[in-house]
């Protein structure tokens, strides 16, 4: 039957369609917010879960972490007829608070279907599962005499000796292209059990851990880095889902052509026919708000912490000690993620501040990689924006971390200062119950790089 008119606008709209699950039961009916926390300084997803549900089937069902839960996303449009993005995952519950307030025993079971005016608030926080296992891994190795191996192939070979042999759905990615990392071989390093970080706590050695040991004394690449575990696409009935380790060069991310896609910040009132049009053929490539946008930088903050200079100072194979002498301008230029321009904003006064690192291992060689990638890690993000984005956009782009971006302001004064590349740092997805089928979304995205204005002042 040919379809109406009326057909094909209900085609047109696009909702969310939610299935949670543990040990069988249904959890779907009774949740009323989900949030998906994604960041540059975390490996993996986050999850708050808020239900209405009577708390005596929370403790008769003994819902407290043995089992976990399979959440599963669905953007189809309004009859279901096509499906648009889906997302899916396996969350290990952290935490679960349940107030027991006094009232009748409930006979029997509901199972979570029905609503009932006695119903309690249940926030449960959970973590992506099996990628939170895997960057948790403990370990430790010794590489002696070795030749041939540079820091990112050592990050490597730890990934596929004690996260892939055990858990046979990773997939690597790595990135290992020359221009991007540090091609210094290292001899020999220990990768201990335990270490002391830099503010004195002894921590246990696990794979996240061992790639932040690695870069802090050898320098993975040659601009910062980021590392992120998530699940790939699957069914929600997967054991074993795939997951994907990625790892990175953010500057090298940011220069290379085409960004995943690009947001519009419009002005209050306007109307962009040709920003619809792209929007409208492809969501996955262009999304558009008119959100507060909130923007930071911290020039002066940052030097005022990290001093504009910093002396290094390490102990070579085969010298008693060398210094290396560098400073913010210097790493601006070469090895921090800018779009366009590469020129910071502090008071000139603070280039009199200057600090002295002394590095307690021995076995350096005379590469300047690591103390590079110290500075400029803590150089990446001095200017970030923010702001949110409403309707029902495509989860799987809004989601990720650590990918390049373009942020395009139709404001020619805000423009003038915040247009061009950015890296997400931060992604805040919460979805919320409007009606019994109906799921509203409000995603919260950072953007963030080196340079305040696109083009030089």
């Amino acid at each position: 039957m040919p379809q109406t008119s009326e057909t094909i606008q209900r085609n047109k709209r696009q909702l969310y369609h939610i299935n949670a699950t543990v040990k069988g039961l249904d959890l779907a009916a009774r949740l009323r917010n989900i949030e998906i926390v994604s960041s540059l300084t975390v490996p993996y997803r986050m999850f708050n879960l808020v239900f209405t549900v009577d708390s005596q089937d929370m403790v008769r069902h003994v819902l407290y972490g043995k089992d976990p839960i399979t959440l599963e996303i669905k953007l189809t449009t309004e009859t279901g007829a096509a499906s648009l993005d889906t997302v899916s995952f396996v969350l290990l519950p952290i935490s679960l608070s349940v107030p027991i307030k006094i009232k009748p025993e409930t006979i029997g079971s509901t199972n979570f279907q029905h609503q009932h005016p006695t119903d309690d608030t249940v926030t449960l926080t959970a973590v992506a599962k099996h990628p939170y296992i895997l960057m948790t891994t403990v370990m430790n190795k010794l590489y002696k005499n070795q030749t041939g191996k540079i820091p990112v192939e050592i990050v490597e070979d730890l990934a596929n000796e004690f996260l892939k042999k055990t858990y046979g759905g990773l997939e690597i990615n790595i990135d290992k292209e020359q221009k991007s990392v540090n091609k210094e071989k290292i001899e020999q390093i220990i990768v201990p059990p335990a270490y002391t970080d830099e503010t004195g706590e002894k921590l246990t050695m696990t794979f996240r851990r061992s790639i932040d040991y690695i870069d802090r004394y050898f320098g993975l690449y040659n601009s910062p880095f980021f590392t992120f575990c998530k699940y790939k696409e699957f069914s929600g009935n997967s054991d074993k889902p795939p997951v994907e380790l990625c790892m990175w060069n953010l500057k090298q991310k940011l220069e290379r052509g085409d960004t995943d896609y690009t947001i519009y910040h419009l002005p209050a009132g306007s109307e962009h026919g040709d920003v619809y049009k792209n929007v409208g053929k492809r969501r996955d490539k262009f999304m558009y708000t008119r959100s507060e946008l909130q923007t930071y930088y911290r020039g002066n903050q940052t030097l005022l912490k990290n001093a504009y200079e910093q002396r290094f100072l390490i102990k070579p194979i085969d010298k008693l000690f060398k210094e290396i002498s560098l400073n913010a301008d210097d790493i601006v230029s070469t090895n921090s993620p800018a779009s366009n321009t590469r020129q910071i904003h502090f008071d000139p006064d603070l280039k009199k501040r200057i600090a002295v690192r002394g590095m307690n291992e021995s076995g350096f060689n005379e590469d300047d990689t690591f103390a590079r990638m110290y500075m400029a890690q803590r150089l990446s993000f001095l200017s970030e924006i923010e702001f949110g984005l409403e309707r029902n956009i495509i989860l799987n782009k809004v989601l990720d971390v650590g990918i390049p971006v373009t942020f395009e302001p139709k404001n020619a004064y805000i423009a003038a200062i915040y247009h061009g590349k950015y890296i997400v740092t931060y992604s805040n997805c919460s979805l919320s119950r409007v009606d019994s089928e109906l799921w509203s979304n409000v995603t919260t995205l950072r953007l963030g790089r080196t340079n305040l204005e696109h083009t030089g002042q």
